[in-house]
C-alpha cells in the first residue's frame, strides 16, 4: 500500500483473530442506527424498577437503566413501554434524563402512548451531551405543575400600572418558587390572550414585561408591569385573559456538545423554554416533532420559548416533517452569538471576549454594528484563551476594527464555522403562535416545501440582530415551494441586514438569496421585502389574493430597499378586487439601473395602475 494512502486496510498488522474482530465491527457499525444489534444490549426500563403509574418517580430507574444501555456500547437500545412515567431530576441538577457520552444508544417508546411528566417545572427532559449517533424516539412530554399560569383579568388600573388577574383552576399560582426565578428582564413577561380563540388578542402588544406579583383574596393576584410598560394597559380591559410565563431552566430535548444525535418522532405539550435547544453540536437531525396543545385542555399555549432553537452549532440541523402551535415564541431560531472585540493590537491580532466556542481554523465574520458592515471575513490561526477574554491570531487582516467594552461601543465577530450553516427545513407546518416562523442568521440553508399560516410576525425572517448580539448576517440561502397563507401584517418572507437600533444597514451586506416556486394566499402585508441586500433572485413566485378578502393593503407585494443585483421573473400576481396599488416598490436608496433590479414576464390580474412603482431618480 502506498505509505501516504489516508485509506488504512482494515486491521492491517493485527493477528487474524484481531483482524477477525476488527472486519465484523466495522460491518456491525454499519446496521442502521436504533437496530437491535443483539438482545444483550436491549434494555427496557421497567426491568430497573420504573412503574407507568404518572405518580411515582422513575427518575431514578430511568438512569439506572440509561447508564447500562451505555455501559454496553454502540448499539445499545432502551425501550419505554405505554403509560405515564412521572420523573423527577436528581436534587440539584437540571435534567431528569442525563446522557452524557453516549454512543450509538436509543432511547425509544411508543408514539402516542408513551408519555413523560416531567414534575420539575424548571428541569429539562433529557440532556445529550457529547453524545454521538444518539436517537431519542417516540416520546410525548408534558410537564406539571405547567411552567406558567393563566387567568382573566378582573380589574385594571392605568395609573397605578397594575392589573388584576383571577387564575384559572387548575393553573400554578403566582406565588410559586418558579414565578420568583424570573428575573431576567426578557424571561419575565407575559401575554395579553383572547380565551376564546387562543391566541393574542387582536391588535395588542405580543409581550407585556412585568414587575411584582401581590396577591388578594380569592385566588386573584395583582400584577404591576415593569416601568415602560405601562402604555401597554391600555390593550387590557375586564374580561382579556393574561398568561404569565415561568419561562427559563431547561428544554424537553437539550443536546450540547453531540454529533449525528437524531431527535424523532415525538410530541410536545409544554416546556420551561423551547422543544429542541441546541449548542454547540454538528449534525442535528430533528423528524417527526410535534409542538401543540394537550388535547381536552384549556391552556392559551404550549411552550414558553421556541420549537427549534440553535445556537453555535457546526453543520446546521436537518429540521423535517414537524408541525408548531402554540408556543410563546418562535418555530425555529438559528444562530451564532457574538464575541466582542475587546483590544486591536494589529489587523491581524485582536483580544476578543470569551463564552464563545472557537476553534483554529473557524471563519469569523467581523461586523460593524454601528453601520452594519461587515469589514471582512478571515481564519482563526492561533488562539490562546484566558479567563474571560481570548487572543487570537487572524490568517487575514481586517483593517478599520474599533475596540470596546460591549457590543455597543465594539465591533463584534459571529463563527461562520459555528453558527448552524448548512440547514435544510423541509415538509414542515408553521401553525399559530407568538413569534417568527422561521429565523435564520446562519446562511448556506434551503427552507422548501413548508407550509406557514399564522405566526405572529414574519414568516422566513433572514437577518442578523446586533442589538441582542446575534449574527451573522446571512448568506447563500434559498426558499422555495412554501405556501404562505394568511398571517400577520409583517412580511411574509423578510430578508434584511441590520445595524444597532434595529435599523437597516448602510451596507448591502447579506447576499447570494433565491425565493423561487412559493405561493402566497391572501397575505395581509408584504409578501417580500428585502433590504441591505445584494445579489437576490426572486423567480417562479405566485401571490394570490381570493375574492371577497379582507386583506386590503398600500403595501406593495414586494418592497426594495438599499438593494443591488435584484433580479424578479415570472412572479403571477392575481388580486381580481386590486386590493393593492401597487405589486413592486422600488425605494430611492435601490442602485440605479439595471443593475439595481431587473424585472421580466411579470403577470398581474388584472393590471394594477403601478404595477411598478419606482421611486428612484430618473
Amino acid at each position: 500500500m502506498n505509505s501516504n494512502s489516508s485509506v488504512p486496510l482494515i486491521g492491517a498488522g493485527r493477528s487474524p483473530l484481531a483482524k477477525h474482530f476488527a472486519l465484523l465491527y466495522f460491518f456491525v457499525s454499519l446496521l442502521p442506527l436504533g437496530a437491535c444489534k443483539s438482545e444483550s444490549r436491549t434494555f427496557n426500563v421497567a426491568d430497573f424498577g420504573a412503574v407507568a403509574d404518572g405518580r411515582s418517580d422513575a427518575g431514578p430507574a430511568f438512569r439506572k437503566a440509561i447508564a447500562a444501555a451505555i455501559a454496553a456500547g454502540p448499539g445499545g437500545v432502551l425501550q419505554v413501554g405505554a403509560g405515564s412515567w412521572y420523573l423527577l431530576p436528581v436534587e440539584g441538577e437540571d435534567s431528569c434524563l442525563p446522557i452524557f457520552n453516549a454512543r450509538g444508544l436509543t432511547v425509544c417508546g411508543e408514539p402516542g402512548k408513551t408519555e413523560l411528566i416531567i414534575a420539575a417545572p424548571r428541569s429539562s427532559t433529557f440532556l445529550l451531551k457529547q453524545c454521538e449517533k444518539t436517537t431519542i424516539r417516540g416520546f410525548t412530554v408534558d410537564y406539571d405543575p405547567l411552567p406558567f399560569t393563566q387567568g382573566k383579568i378582573v380589574a385594571v388600573d392605568s395609573k397605578a400600572g397594575t392589573f388584576d388577574m383571577k387564575t384559572d383552576s387548575g393553573y400554578p399560582s403566582l406565588g410559586e418558587p418558579m414565578f420568583a426565578l424570573n428575573t431576567a428582564k426578557y424571561e419575565r413577561w407575559g401575554m395579553i390572550m383572547d380565551y376564546q380563540t387562543r391566541w393574542l388578542k387582536p391588535g395588542v402588544p405580543d409581550f407585556v414585561l412585568m414587575g411584582v406579583f401581590t396577591p388578594l383574596e380569592g385566588g386573584v393576584w395583582r400584577l404591576k408591569v415593569a416601568q415602560g410598560e405601562e402604555s401597554k394597559q391600555r390593550f387590557m380591559i375586564p374580561g382579556d385573559y393574561f398568561v404569565q410565563l415561568a419561562r427559563g431552566g431547561g428544554a424537553v430535548f437539550r443536546v450540547e456538545e453531540s454529533s449525528d444525535c437524531t431527535i424523532e418522532d415525538n410530541m410536545v405539550y409544554s416546556s420551561p423554554t423551547g422543544s429542541v435547544f441546541s449548542i454547540g453540536s454538528d449534525g442535528l437531525i430533528v423528524r417527526g416533532l410535534r409542538v401543540c396543545f394537550k388535547p381536552g385542555a384549556d391552556r392559551l399555549i404550549s411552550t414558553d420559548a421556541d420549537g427549534i432553537h440553535c445556537q453555535n452549532n457546526i453543520k446546521g440541523p436537518l429540521i423535517e416533517d414537524c408541525s408548531f402551535d402554540g408556543m410563546a415564541d418562535d418555530g425555529i431560531n438559528l444562530y451564532s452569538r457574538a464575541t466582542i472585540v475587546r483590544e486591536v493590537r494589529s489587523p491581524v491580532e485582536l483580544i476578543v471576549s470569551g463564552g464563545v466556542a472557537m476553534k483554529l481554523g473557524d471563519r469569523l465574520q467581523i461586523l460593524n454594528p454601528q453601520s452594519g458592515q461587515v469589514r471582512g471575513e478571515t481564519t482563526v490561526t492561533q488562539i490562546k484563551s484566558q479567563i474571560d477574554k481570548q487572543k487570537i491570531i487572524l490568517a487575514e487582516p481586517v483593517q478599520g476594527m474599533v475596540a470596546g467594552e460591549d457590543h455597543l461601543s465594539a465591533d463584534t465577530s459571529y463563527n461562520l464555522t459555528r453558527c448552524g450553516a448548512g440547514y435544510v427545513i423541509r415538509n414542515n407546518q408553521f401553525g399559530r403562535f407568538r413569534g417568527r416562523g422561521t429565523l435564520l442568521r446562519a446562511g448556506d440553508g434551503l427552507v422548501e416545501s413548508n407550509a406557514y399560516t399564522d405566526p405572529s410576525s414574519d414568516d422566513i425572517m433572514l437577518a442578523n440582530a446586533p442589538d441582542w448580539p446575534e449574527g451573522p448576517i446571512p448568506w447563500s440561502i434559498t426558499i422555495r415551494d412554501n405556501t404562505f397563507t394568511g398571517g400577520s401584517r409583517d412580511p411574509k418572507i423578510l430578508i434584511q441586514a441590520f445595524r444597532l437600533g434595529h435599523q437597516l444597514a448602510q451596507s448591502r451586506s447579506l447576499r447570494d438569496i433565491t425565493i423561487e416556486g412559493n405561493r402566497f394566499i391572501n397575505p395581509p402585508g408584504v409578501a417580500i421585502s428585502i433590504g441591505a441586500a445584494q445579489g437576490i433572485l426572486i423567480r417562479n413566485n405566485q401571490i394570490e389574493i381570493e375574492a371577497g378578502s379582507e386583506f386590503k393593503s398600500k403595501q406593495p407585494f414586494i418592497k426594495l430597499t438599499n438593494a443591488q443585483g435584484v433580479t424578479i421573473e415570472d412572479l403571477a400576481v392575481s388580486d381580481p378586487e386590486k386590493n393593492r396599488p401597487t405589486v413592486i416598490q422600488i425605494d430611492p436608496s435601490v442602485e440605479e439601473g439595471a443593475e439595481g433590479v431587473k424585472i421580466k414576464n411579470l403577470n398581474t390580474n388584472p393590471d394594477h395602475a403601478d404595477v411598478v412603482m419606482d421611486l428612484r431618480d430618473p
